[in-house]
């Protein structure tokens, strides 16, 4: 697991020069503190800092093919490498590490840009073939690892992070207004902008090629939701253990000791089962707690522990915390990430590098298997609209609306206000809105006359788009399908990375092995979502390993109490961040609407919550790097 960087100049005798990628590197040393690297040669640059965890002693990067012609720098882990290099060995092919990294190497030099269809890992890299002066850069299948390129007529400058982009001199650091209008919205940057202007994220299952003369953007990759399985339930089942085994044990190929975050949910339960099941090794486990009744699992955390008995180790995130760590938070989220789970995720990753370089994680179950709430409310609001209409209109969201303010984690309250606010849409734009933060017209009232742009689109019309590229009719597979390819790659994906790896901490992800996605998109939907019962199969999966308090547990999230906590102990910091000094000073919002967020919201008159911390977060960012 590394960070990567590079540069190439496109004009012919200006050479790159090697302290400016030295300065990109040093950006990114947190993401590998163990050593780095650097190949420099005419108008290429190539840097790399390693978190090493295969081959600790040769796998230095870059790295070369036999005659030096092909190099590379690589950020991630090819899982399926053993075998591969095997299989390339036989064709003849010569290695001097033996490192993943130098696999890829060798299968290009075979097979060219095809030799993406051959890896099974989580990767972003840069690969640099001398004899042609080209340049290809790749991401992997679902987007685990990020990778930002900015372009001008001169050069391409990539990076892991877009912070080291920014070394760049001649870069004018600008906000991209078009990404920050869909940020309000989802409190996340949908790729391939970036909350930067002129800097792109390179976007899941895409590869990037670049010559003097050509640049393209390619999708390399995508899932298909068609049903094209003729098999039985159980046989489904039997199926799905047999790809969560091999997922797992490929995962654990590793030559440091390798832990996981244990919440005790069945995501996080069912990847210990199995690490348990092909390791005989101590496992370690990482939890965090809170003081909040309804936010704390540290109960499921300890029953799953002493399950699988773990040597479990948990942290309390308290609000002083979000204090102290926010300015880290920022930094370590250039591209403007907002999340309520950052925290407790920065946390937690905190406390595993201090046992282990690598952790299991359970992100991506739930859109594989349905597990979101969001998706049994999808299906109520469908039976909902036959309804008559004086009651669906009138009477329910009458009654709704005098629902008291809860702070817990999500309330009735809260659930029933978000149903009742997107029911009477289109399934799409209802499944959508659960998702927002601001609405359309609530952004014409938060941003200042001079922002709107009648060229910006709707933020829904991003959601629309891969609705549009969906090769399924059934509801819930369009609606996995969208949340695969926005919220999980740009939101969940994202701030895993930027936190983790903010404490050089690798985190891999078991369920979202390609082979895994690809045969669980083929799966019933009604054995995804039975009813109203969410992962319905792969709870049937886990009947026999895990007991019945995991297994029903409904999905609980990993957020913090940001609604009571802006009420009481970050008050202060609130309002000292979002004055009328500040607000002006950046100038995009209105002062007297963001006024009106934080009174209703200190009054109990509305949870703003996640509407503020969305403001907090790009009030500070916007300080630290576009003010400095």
């Amino acid at each position: 697991m590394c960070g990567l960087c590079g540069v190439f100049n496109f004009r012919k005798g200006v050479p790159v020069i090697p302290s400016s990628i030295e300065k990109m590197v040093n950006i990114l040393r947190h993401r590998g503190p163990d050593e780095s690297g650097l190949y420099c040669r005419g108008r290429i640059g190539l840097g790399s800092c390693r978190l090493s965890i295969i081959d600790l002693k040769k796998g230095h990067q870059p790295l070369h093919n036999e005659d030096n012609s092909i190099w590379i720098v690589c950020n991630g882990e090819i899982y399926n490498y053993l075998e591969l290099r095997d299989e390339l060995k036989k064709k003849g092919h010569t290695f001097y590490t033996k490192s993943d990294t130098e696999v890829i190497v060798h299968l290009y030099e075979k097979y060219g840009e095809r030799c993406l269809d051959y890896l099974n890992g989580i990767f972003a890299f840069a690969i640099w073939n001398k004899r042609k002066k080209k340049l290809f850069l790749a991401r992997d299948r679902l987007g685990v690892k990020p990778l930002f390129y900015y372009r001008d007529k001169d050069k391409l400058i990539f990076a892991s992070e877009i912070k080291a982009i920014l070394q760049e001199p001649t870069l004018k650091r600008e906000v991209n207004q078009e990404a920050l209008y869909h940020f309000l919205s989802l409190n996340y940057i949908p790729s391939p902008l970036t909350i930067f202007k002129n800097i792109y994220s390179l976007p899941a299952g895409h590869m990037l090629m670049c010559s003097d003369k050509n640049f393209k953007v390619l999708k390399y990759w995508d899932v298909s939701f068609e049903e094209t399985y003729d098999l039985g339930k159980m046989e489904f089942i039997e199926q799905l253990k047999d790809y969560l085994d091999r997922s797992i044990k490929m995962q654990l190929i590793s030559d440091v000791p390798i832990g996981a975050f244990l919440s005790g949910g069945i995501d996080s339960s069912t990847i210990v089962n199995f690490i348990r099941e092909n390791s005989n090794e101590a496992i370690k486990t990482f939890n965090v707690r809170f003081q909040e009744p309804s936010y704390d699992e540290s109960c499921y955390a300890t029953q799953a522990s002493k399950l699988f008995n773990t040597q479990h180790y948990e942290i309390f995130c308290k609000p002083q915390d979000y204090i102290n760590f926010l300015p880290k938070i920022i930094r370590h989220a250039d591209n403007l990430t907002t999340d309520v789970s950052m925290l407790p995720l920065y946390l937690v990753s905190q406390l595993a590098s201090q046992h282990v370089k690598v952790v299991l994680s359970g992100d991506g179950a739930d859109e594989l298997f349905a597990g979101y709430s969001t998706y049994a409310a999808d299906k109520l609001a469908c039976l909902y609209r036959y309804l008559p209409g004086v009651v669906t209109t009138k009477l329910i969201p009458s009654l709704v609306s005098r629902l008291p303010l809860s702070s817990r984690k999500m309330s009735f309250e809260f659930k029933a206000k978000r149903f009742i606010q997107g029911v009477n849409l289109s399934p799409e734009e209802a499944h959508y809105s659960w998702r927002t933060i601001f609405s359309e017209e609530e952004k014409k009232k938060l941003l200042v006359k001079d922002f709107l742009n009648d060229s910006f689109r709707d933020t829904f019309q991003v959601y629309r788009k891969f609705y549009q590229d969906t090769y399924s009719w059934e509801t819930l597979s369009r609606h996995q399908y969208a949340d695969m390819k926005v919220w999980l790659v740009d939101s969940i994906l994202a701030k895993v990375d930027s936190m983790s790896m903010a404490n050089s901490l690798e985190v891999r992800v078991p369920f979202l092995d390609h082979r895994l996605v690809e045969f669980a998109a083929k799966i019933p939907a009604k054995l995804k979502l039975n009813g109203l019962v969410n992962k319905y199969i792969l709870k049937r999966a886990m009947k026999d390993k895990l007991p019945s308090s995991i297994l029903k547990r409904t999905k609980a999230g990993f957020d913090i109490p940001i609604g009571k906590w802006l009420r009481t102990d970050l008050k202060k910091l609130m309002t000292d961040i979002l004055n009328k000094t500040t607000v002006d000073r950046v100038g995009y919002f209105n002062w007297e609407y963001i006024k009106k967020l934080m009174d209703d919201h200190s009054s109990l008159k509305r949870d703003n919550g996640f509407k503020l911390l969305g403001l907090i977060h790009f009030s500070l960012w916007h300080d630290f790097y576009i003010k400095g």
